[in-house]
């Protein structure tokens, strides 16, 4: 009997896929076995990029700060395929309790190889279970406004980019038109010259206070976390805040804006700098201001301006300061389908002062299913 229902409802999933493929209809399939719904998704997004200079990523490893601090003027270009941002993931709600999990193909990881099949690890990026104002599992950290992240082609790439997914606790407390965000979240501390050591002394707390009205949206962020070496044996506490908003400028326009400061650590910038140098945290900062403009229903155009820095020169996985600016041109050549073109220029000064100046190119193309 088991048997036989798990078969009809794999065939039941199955024919709903496929008839919403054959009806060519855009949008995730879904079917309900009993009182629960499932729901399959994703996209396919396939990249080109030509970055100068002799940043040449592994494995179609998109490139973060601190491959730009390593590269020369000396170094020729180099062109980068990869289709590893594409994901998949499957939703379930069963009487208002909701799990997601979803994977994709780990565009920052070197693990992979061009010699044969472009391999890639297929990861975890988000799973957890939620209902009503609670949330547990891997998402998303509450510290982080989703909406301060432009519509880039390089995903999560500008300087300030708050950008981090991990286990957590959530209590989200509506408040009319606001909300009040309250979470434990895990924590790690990423020290000086790249190590990374996990903290044991108590969770990351994170407090975000999120407004929203006719103009548009804004958060307060602030982050408590206690910094740790195993090494040395020694810690030390930090506190950290995030100020972003993303505000309407006529029709469907908006600008977006964020600053950030405190011990930031792996929280910015892709774990451009380091949170702890041994016997104490480290600060850094970073802001950005982003601009989308549509130009018709179907395309747009965004530009975005990014600037980082830490206090502590010494204590940087050799990043002194970074700054990004971002240029894209987007195309919805269909439902759910886009064409772009961006180019980024990143400007990075080392810890040892030394200057680099990095120009990327990229062109993507991505279909919603």
């Amino acid at each position: 009997m088991i048997k036989t229902t798990t078969t009809k409802c794999s065939i039941k999933l199955a024919a709903a896929i496929s008839l919403a493929l054959a009806a060519g209809t855009v949008g995730a399939a879904s079917t309900s076995f009993g009182d629960t719904k499932v729901t399959l998704g994703g996209y396919i997004k396939a990249d080109i990029a030509n970055t100068n200079n002799g940043v040449a990523a592994q494995g179609n490893q998109m490139f973060v700060r601190q491959d730009a601090a390593g590269a020369t003027s000396a170094g020729d270009s180099t062109w980068d395929m990869t289709a590893a941002e594409s994901r998949i993931w499957i939703k379930t709600d069963t009487n208002g309790l909701k799990t997601h999990i979803e994977g994709d193909f780990d565009i920052h990881s070197s693990s992979s190889n061009e010699f044969v099949s472009n391999s890639r690890y297929f990861r975890l990026r988000h799973a957890y279970l939620s209902n009503g104002a609670w949330l547990a599992g891997q998402t998303w950290s509450t510290f982080m406004d989703l909406s301060h992240l432009s519509e880039l082609l390089d995903f999560g790439q500008h300087a300030s980019t708050l950008f981090v997914r991990q286990n957590q606790v959530r209590y989200t407390m509506p408040m009319g038109d606001s909300s009040l965000m309250l979470a434990i979240e895990n924590s790690s501390t990423l020290a000086s010259g790249g190590g990374s050591t996990q903290v044991g002394s108590r969770p990351d707390l994170i407090a975000r206070y999120n407004m929203k009205g006719d103009w548009g949206n804004a958060s307060i962020g602030l982050l408590s976390t206690d910094q740790y070496n195993a090494a040395t044996q020694q810690s030390d506490g930090g506190i950290a805040f995030s100020l972003t908003a993303k505000i309407k400028t006529g029709g469907k326009n908006d600008v977006r804006l964020q600053y950030n400061g405190g011990t930031l650590g792996r929280y910015m910038g892709i774990a451009t700098y380091a949170s702890f140098d041994g016997t104490k945290s480290v600060d850094s900062m970073g802001y950005s201001a982003a601009y989308r403009h549509w130009l018709s229903d179907k395309t747009r155009m965004n530009i975005m301006v990014s600037h980082t820095e830490a206090d502590d020169v010494g204590a940087e996985l050799g990043v002194k300061d970074a700054d990004t600016l971002h240029i894209n041109y987007l195309w919805d050549v269909a439902p759910k389908t886009r064409l772009g073109v961006e180019l980024n220029k990143t400007d990075v000064t080392a810890s040892s002062g030394a200057t680099t100046d990095v120009q990327r190119i990229q062109f993507s193309a991505r279909r919603i299913f």
